[in-house]
């Protein structure tokens, strides 16, 4: 930090299986620096990062979070990442950290997450509210982030009652997805959620409409993007993606706000109305939401103690309340959108406008 600038680290997957589908989520990040530079920065102070990749690998994250801080010297992190291998390191140092997704409880008071993947969200909810009673749940190998993912959601599944009648990690390419459907058949299952890529997600769905799979509940874990019914559009007709944000069809002036400084800011995205890049872009707002509760003349631990005392965090109405101030810290809630029998666009289900919630007490 500076009399006139703030560094900060931005640590995500720019390599791997999973490159393309969060190169958005740094584009997010840069549109709301934009637009509070543009604004003059936090109490006079402009922000710029420093961005190190981490490869999708778990051990990768602590290297380069070092890298950041030690190298660069930056004075936070924002990241994106399944791996907690870098958090007690980073606790240890006092780095104020906003994680835009964890899949469970921190025990970390410097790290701050805008999503959180954990048993009493409302996953459970939307499966039994849509008849759903038998779960298999996919992932994939060799991705950290689908490999968390899809164990919370199991866990969040058992804890509620459902069976989980067939889990299974695949591959990201070379996997016979016809055999896969016909164990799922096997299974008897009637509800099925993946923790894969758009593609790969369309390729299950379609591999199981072939088998003759019937299923009353389908969810994908990504895939909230104009670009993927572009390309997947009628193999994932009818089914449902978690959205950890308010759908962008409500159209709320925030989301006006957002899209016109994706355009700005960030024109390389295209369309700009895309869940990975509003995900960076309320990353980025909750550090600066820190570095605001931190006064004047910011500190690591004032962010950290600052942002621990904010009880009603929302990106102006783009995410559910986050309570920062109590011991969770979590949001059981999630929006879920339906792509249109044509697949053409997206239906945001009831109860839209307003998120369905778990249970987070």
């Amino acid at each position: 930090m500076s009399s006139d600038t703030i560094d900060f680290g931005l640590i995500y997957s720019d390599s791997g299986s999973t490159k393309t589908t969060l190169l958005p989520f740094r584009a997010g990040v840069d549109a709301r620096l934009g637009v509070e530079n543009a604004r003059g920065g936090v109490n006079g102070r402009r922000l710029t990062y420093a961005w190190g990749d981490d490869q999708n690998l778990p051990k990768q994250s602590l290297v380069t979070a070092r890298n950041l801080i030690t190298d660069k010297q930056v004075f936070g992190i924002v990241q994106l990442t399944a791996s907690d291998d870098a958090s007690s390191w980073l606790q240890d140092e006092g780095i104020p950290t906003v994680a835009a997704l964890s899949t469970g409880q921190s025990s970390y008071d410097n790290v701050f997450t805008v999503t959180t993947y954990f048993p009493e969200t409302s996953w459970p909810k939307f499966v039994r509210d849509h008849g759903g009673t038998r779960a298999a749940v996919i992932g994939v190998q060799f991705d950290p982030v689908s490999k968390q993912q899809k164990s919370a959601v199991v866990e969040s599944l058992v804890a509620s009652g459902i069976d989980i009648t067939y889990t299974r990690d695949i591959s990201p390419t070379n996997e016979n997805l016809a055999v896969v459907a016909r164990e799922i058949k096997q299974s008897k299952t009637d509800t099925l959620i993946v923790s894969a890529t758009p593609d790969l997600y369309a390729s299950i769905l379609d591999a199981a409409g072939q088998a003759g799979v019937s299923l009353r509940v389908r969810i994908g874990l990504l895939g909230y993007d104009p670009n993927q019914l572009n390309r997947f559009g009628s193999k994932l007709a009818g089914s449902v993606i978690a959205v950890n944000s308010t759908p962008f069809e409500l159209n709320l002036p925030a989301h006006r706000v957002f899209l016109q400084a994706m355009v700005d800011y960030a024109p390389q995205v295209q369309p700009p109305n895309q869940q990975m890049a509003l995900n960076g872009w309320t990353a980025a707002d909750m550090f600066i939401r820190g570095l605001e509760a931190s006064g004047s003349c910011p500190t690591r631990q004032g962010f950290i103690t600052g942002l621990n005392k904010v009880n009603r965090y929302t990106a102006d109405d783009l995410l559910a309340p986050i309570d920062l101030s109590s011991a969770l810290r979590q949001n059981p809630c999630f929006y879920f959108v339906q792509v249109s029998q044509d697949g053409s666009h997206f239906n945001p289900l009831p109860p839209a406008p307003q998120p369905l919630c778990g249970n987070s007490s």
